[in-house]
Order: C-alpha cells, then sequence, then structure tokens
C-alpha cells in the first residue's frame, strides 16, 4: 500500500517516466539519493544526473558539489583534470 500511495502522488507531480525511473533507482538508492535526484532533474538534465550518480559512488556530496559549480563554468574536459590533481595533491 505504501508503494501504491506513493506512486499515486508521484504521478500528480511527475510523467510516468521520471515514475518508471524512480521505481528503478528505488532499488539501487536510498531515498535521500532519490530526493536528491529528483532535485538535481530540476537543474540538470538526464546525462548530468548519470555523471552526478556515478560520482556520487567516488566522492563525497562536497566533491560532487564543487564538480557541479565547475561545470558550470568549466567544460568536462577540464574537470577531469581537476578531478585527477584533486586525487594528486589535495
Amino acid at each position: 500500500m505504501t508503494t501504491i500511495r506513493v506512486l499515486k502522488l508521484a504521478s500528480k507531480k511527475y510523467d510516468m517516466t521520471t515514475i518508471r525511473v524512480l521505481k528503478l533507482a528505488s532499488k539501487k538508492y536510498d531515498m535521500t539519493t532519490i530526493r536528491v535526484l529528483k532535485l538535481a532533474s530540476k537543474k540538470y538534465d538526464m546525462t548530468t544526473i548519470r555523471v552526478l550518480k556515478l560520482a556520487s559512488k567516488k566522492y563525497d556530496m562536497t566533491t560532487i558539489r564543487v564538480l557541479k559549480l565547475a561545470s558550470k563554468k568549466y567544460d568536462m574536459t577540464t574537470i577531469r583534470v581537476f578531478k585527477l590533481a584533486s586525487k594528486k595533491y589535495l
């Protein structure tokens, strides 16, 4: 029943594709992560979110926040260089 209740509420806010994604996500991620991803989906396209999900496995949230800010200023190549540098120097 809880799932059904959640899906009914979700269907008011989200289209079916998003709900399908969230259901899949709920198997992999806890609710906090999903909440973050939902918020992210308003700001970022799916590719960025996919990158952030991958990043979250490697990096803590502070690093990801820095990378998101950086991505507004720098292209991905530069960020990749920063990430490599941060492993060596930080």
